[in-house]
This record gives C-alpha cells, sequence and structure tokens, in this order.
C-alpha cells in the first residue's frame, strides 16, 4: 500500500510509512473504513525505527482492539509547529498546517482505498492529547463544520483508554456467563441432606437397644394381675359350692 511497510508479528495489523505520515490498518479486509488522526509530542522524524514503532503502538493498538474498521494516521508533524500555531492561535499558521499537511494525507488515504475498492467515512475522527493538538483540533473542527455537516469527530486519549478497558470488562462478563450457561446451574451440595435420610433409614432398620417403655411396663402388669385374680376367683367360688 506505501512506500514502507513493517508487519508485526503479535498483532493483527499492517504499519505503512508513506510520504508525510505512518498509517496503521487491520489485516482483515474492510468494505469501508474510519480515518483517525493523531499527534504526537514527538518529533517524529528524530526518532528511531523501534522508538517510531512504540509511538505508533500507543494509540494503534486501542484503535485496533476498539475498532478493526479504524485506519490510525499519524502525520510527521514536528510538535514544535503545533506548539508555536496553538501559542500565538494563529489562524494562518494552523491554516498552513491543514493545507499543508493534513488535506494531503487524507487526499492520498482516499486514493489509494477508491482504487482498491473501497470507501472512507467522511468523517474524520481525531485524538485529542495535548493542549497543543487540542487547539489546533477544535479550530479545525469549526473551520470545516457547515450548517449541515460535522466533519470532525473529536476524542480524548484518556477516554480512549476507558473504553478499551470497557470493553475488556464486558468481554470478560460476557464470557462468564456464557460458561455458566453452557454448563447449566452449578449442581447444589445436598451432602446435609443425604445424610440425614440415611440416619433416619438407619433409625428405621436397627432395633432399639433402649429398655421397654414404661406404657409398655404397666400393661404386663396390669394383665398378670387380672389373670391371678381370675384364677383366685374360680378356686373360691369351686370351695364355696363344695
Amino acid at each position: 500500500m506505501g512506500e514502507e511497510y513493517i508487519k508485526l508479528s503479535t498483532e493483527q495489523y499492517t504499519i505503512y510509512k508513506n510520504n508525510g505520515y505512518y498509517l496503521c490498518i487491520s489485516d482483515l479486509q474492510q468494505d469501508s473504513y474510519d480515518l483517525i488522526i493523531g499527534f504526537s509530542d514527538k518529533d517524529i522524524s528524530t526518532l528511531s525505527k523501534e522508538e517510531i514503532i512504540n509511538e505508533i503502538r500507543k494509540i494503534g493498538d486501542l484503535i485496533n482492539s476498539l475498532n478493526q474498521k479504524g485506519i490510525y494516521v499519524l502525520p510527521i508533524i514536528s510538535p514544535y509547529e503545533l506548539e508555536q500555531a496553538a501559542l500565538e492561535n494563529d489562524d494562518r499558521l494552523f491554516n498552513q498546517i491543514m493545507v499543508t499537511k493534513i488535506k494531503p494525507i487524507t487526499r492520498d488515504i482516499y486514493e489509494r482505498l477508491s482504487r482498491q475498492n473501497k470507501n472512507l467515512e467522511a468523517v474524520i475522527k481525531m485524538i485529542k492529547q495535548t493542549d497543543a493538538d487540542r487547539k489546533f483540533i477544535d479550530w479545525l473542527d469549526m473551520k470545516l463544520m457547515t450548517t449541515s455537516f460535522d466533519y470532525i469527530d473529536d476524542i480524548e486519549y484518556k477516554k480512549l483508554k476507558e473504553a478499551l478497558k470497557e470493553k475488556e470488562v464486558n468481554e470478560t462478563y460476557i464470557q462468564t456467563a456464557s460458561q455458566y450457561s453452557f454448563q447449566g446451574i452449578p449442581p447444589i451440595d445436598r451432602t446435609y441432606e443425604n445424610q440425614t435420610k440415611n440416619n433416619r433409614l438407619v433409625k428405621r432398620l436397627v432395633k432399639p437397644n433402649t429398655p421397654t417403655s414404661p406404657g409398655f411396663s404397666n400393661i404386663s402388669f396390669i394383665t398378670i394381675t387380672l389373670t391371678i385374680a381370675l384364677i383366685l376367683g374360680i378356686g373360691i367360688s369351686y370351695l364355696i359350692i363344695k
């Protein structure tokens, strides 16, 4: 796609280096893409290859995790240039950055995707990190805004990290819920209940070792007494008759 590219073996996207900017794009093919632009507070032109990759991945990893349709673009702009324009709040300097840096980048990406029959969303997302790029993005938003359409959608870098953290929490919750749904309701521990039932069963089957109850003894005593009385009564009657 570009003049030079770096394949990240542990990630699912590729970093391209083109004229005036670096570009991060997912390896998963999409029909349409979101253009997301961020700015570095370091002078990219003075960094080593590894330092450039680390600087790109700071936001590129977030975007790839949140939106695989997102193309992250890091313009090669001196932070001093942005800081000077923001310090003076100079409309002329802001306009110069827009015309000489931003427009050529967006035009180049649009043409490259068009040749591949891919679409680029009209709204450009821009990431705010420093006071300098916040002022420039706000200026750009007002400059390009029309009565019917807002071409710039800005987001704070901090909010981007929070969005990823929230996404990871939601995915963990869904995964946990799915595991419980697949395995069903955890089995109920019926150990105590089974022990109680077994004890009851043992009591039914085993003859009590306790002595005969007082009630049973009383009944036996009464029966014996009545029998003896009956025998004596019969004997006395026989003697009288005789």
